[in-house]
């Protein structure tokens, strides 16, 4: 599954909390939580995630938000730019999420294999199913 649909897919379950990230420690999120949530895994995926998607570890020099310095205390890499600009700007709703899936899906590799999440069904029950 791409980082972009799994963001997008988590968010239905995970939400970014109101008021930022710093607001209660104890509800903290990030994009990478949602997209574990999407992919059925119990915790934040944001140190497996250069292993699910590779392309974070890529280097770019600006983020999307225009942001200077963002990458003064980590890597100026993809992934670093999703933390940074979920913690800087979704958790504070200068953007939403689906702005952040948008970005994503115009960075992350067109030809990645799009599948359906571990553990769940291809086909999605639904009471008119049964007629």
């Amino acid at each position: 599954m791409k980082l972009s649909e799994a963001i997008v897919l988590g968010s239905t379950v995970v939400r970014p909390p109101a008021g930022g990230l710093a607001s209660d420690p104890n509800r903290q999120t990030c994009a990478f939580m949602m997209a574990a949530a999407a992919l059925s895994k119990p915790a934040c995926l944001w140190a497996e995630a250069p292993t699910t998607w590779p392309w974070l570890t890529r280097q770019l020099l600006h983020v999307p938000c225009g942001c200077r310095g963002w990458d003064r205390y980590l890597p100026a890499n993809y992934m670093t730019a999703v933390i940074h600009v979920f913690a800087c700007h979704v958790a504070i709703k200068e953007w939403t999420i689906d702005q952040l899936a948008d970005w994503v899906a115009t960075v992350e590799p067109q030809d990645e294999l799009t599948s359906a999440p571990a553990g769940r069904e291809k086909h999605v029950y639904c009471a008119v199913d049964e007629g």
